[in-house]
């Protein structure tokens, strides 16, 4: 059934038809999830059968993104030449020619070519890997090339069990937490709501409806402590090696909303976060973890920094401007400077077009794009995936038009930052973890920061100032280590700035109330 689930997937020809038919799969997987471990007892084998379970309905629609810009050599490296070059003539797209046909010229008619291409390959594919799930010692190579200690699936109870944690270490024990408090009942449903009023309302409410969120959000965190977050830590501790571990979260459902690095605890000084005892990423799956792990670091190559590009955000072009005077002297700057009584200097390159990040893009198809940094708007679509969107110079780029340019090809891509709002939210199927910064991975991006919240914009420049200075400085090319002594230094009260920070951010620093976690809780790191 599972199979199944991902074969239908892969069958469909858009981004939205594809979310669609995943719906069930999670719950599938779950079910079985639930049959492996009441086996554990006595069947040496469910262990491993637990981990392919939940990694078979994890971010189905993301693996057949993958799997569609892989196709060509796939098919060239097991005897189906012929209907590799059919696939890259046709650009990926399964549409039968209607040329012709009275009154066909509107209508869009499906093909079979899809079709075609996935029989060639699963009919090839004994291991089972274009639509089965990832072994364990394919999730524990994923760990071992991108240095993590612990993958932890995050599972909630449902009405006949409990919730759970399924721990899975580099060098491959499994070991199953029991969580019975892990649920999405009161907590989580409160979160969510508070956050929902506070997005929806006007100007006259929003300010209490934020204080709102913000009560629930710390609510949230130590809620997440109570449940999970001090066993998950404990056994992390036990199961790798001393220091700090390194953890990488799949969270199912409702769980993905959770900041789960601000989960705290009260102590004598104040709160303690898990960040400050772990370094934390989030992972749409093991498999897409393992994918982008295989992918050719790139220490070189070119940088695009697009800030303001719409003229409709008070400090991005700050943001931009600072980092590309003080960190990437040699990048490409795109958007709009002017905005009263700002300093700031014209775009040197242009205005931060749709066009001008395309062609930019374009060009690393072939050659490394090391790193692109958007600061501007960015828009989740709950209800349609494929149309959620950034903000850029005359209209909007959507996720479907990046993944409908570049079908049947990957992008030589490094790091990708979205500094907008909600840019790592997949709030219409959350077990596909479908969002912006998930997309630039489908695209070949080896790792993406997303946020899970709308952030104020000072705050926003200074944290993103502070990524870039240690992704430049201590941490090259290691962009979840970059994200990790970013987030410790906005909660450190003894904070410095860097002599290259911008005056104009230097000097706000003691107005702005960084260690709040709605300041630096917001931006996820996905990828290696």
């Amino acid at each position: 059934a599972l199979r199944e689930d991902a074969l239908q997937v892969l069958l469909q020809s858009g981004t939205d038809h594809g979310a669609v038919s995943a719906r069930s799969a999670a719950g599938h997987a779950v079910r079985l999830a639930e049959w492996c471990v009441a086996d554990v007892d006595t069947d040496p084998a469910a262990k491993p059968d637990l981990i392919r379970a939940l990694e078979a309905g994890r971010g189905l629609v993301l693996h057949a993104a993958v799997t569609a810009r892989t196709v060509t050599e796939q098919l060239t490296a097991t005897g189906h030449a012929d209907l590799a070059a059919e696939w890259e003539t046709a650009g990926g797209a399964d549409r039968l020619d209607t040329a012709g046909l009275p009154g066909a010229q509107d209508i869009r008619l499906p093909g079979d070519l899809r079709r075609r291409v996935i029989e060639a390959l699963t009919s090839a594919d004994h291991a089972g890997h274009l639509l089965g799930a990832p072994s364990v010692d394919e999730v524990t190579d994923a760990l071992a090339r991108t240095g993590t200690d612990v993958l932890a699936y995050l599972v909630p109870s449902s009405g006949e069990r409990g919730g759970m944690a399924v721990l899975v270490t580099a060098k491959g024990a499994i070991e199953i937490l029991r969580l019975p408090a892990l649920t999405v009942d009161t907590a989580v449903s409160g979160y969510a709501k508070a956050y929902q009023e506070w997005a929806n309302a006007d100007k006259a409410t929003r300010p209490a409806r934020e204080a709102a969120w913000r009560q629930q959000l710390s609510a949230v965190g130590a809620w997440a402590w109570q449940v999970a977050g001090e066993r998950i830590l404990t056994a992390a501790r036990a199961l790798c090696h001393d220091g700090t571990p390194r953890l990488a979260l799949v969270p199912f459902g409702m769980l993905s909303i959770v900041p789960w690095h601000s989960a705290w605890r009260p102590e004598s000084s104040g709160r303690r976060y898990l960040v400050q005892d772990a370094i934390v990423s989030v992972v749409p799956s093991a498999r897409m973890l393992h994918d982008v792990a295989t992918r050719t670091p790139l220490a070189n190559g070119d940088v695009l920094v697009v800030g303001n590009p719409a003229d409709n955000l008070r400090w991005a072009w700050l943001e931009a401007d600072g980092i590309c005077r003080e960190l990437y002297r040699d990048a490409t700057c795109l958007g709009v400077a002017r905005r009263a009584g700002l300093p700031g200097r014209p775009a040197p390159s242009g205005r931060g077009t749709p066009a001008e990040v395309l062609d930019w893009l374009d060009k690393h198809e072939t050659t490394p794009g090391r790193l692109l940094h958007l600061a501007c708007h960015a828009l989740a679509d709950p209800s349609h995936p494929g149309r959620s969107s950034v903000g850029l110079a005359g209209d909007r780029l959507a996720v479907h038009t990046l993944l409908e340019r570049w079908p049947t090809s990957r992008l030589r891509l490094g790091t990708v930052v979205l500094s907008g709002c909600t840019t790592d939210v997949s709030a219409y199927n959350y077990d596909e973890a479908f969002s912006i910064a998930t997309t630039f991975l489908a695209l070949g991006a080896r790792a993406a920061i997303g946020s899970l919240w709308n952030i104020e914009e000072v705050h926003t420049s200074v944290f993103m100032f502070m990524f870039h200075h240690h992704l430049t400085g201590r941490h090259p090319d290691a962009p979840g280590a970059a994200l990790h002594a970013t987030r410790l230094w906005m909660l450190d009260p003894d904070r410095r700035a860097p002599d290259t920070m911008p005056d104009i951010l230097r000097h706000r620093l003691g107005t702005l109330e960084l260690a709040e976690p709605a300041y630096w809780a917001a931006f996820n790191h996905v990828g290696v």
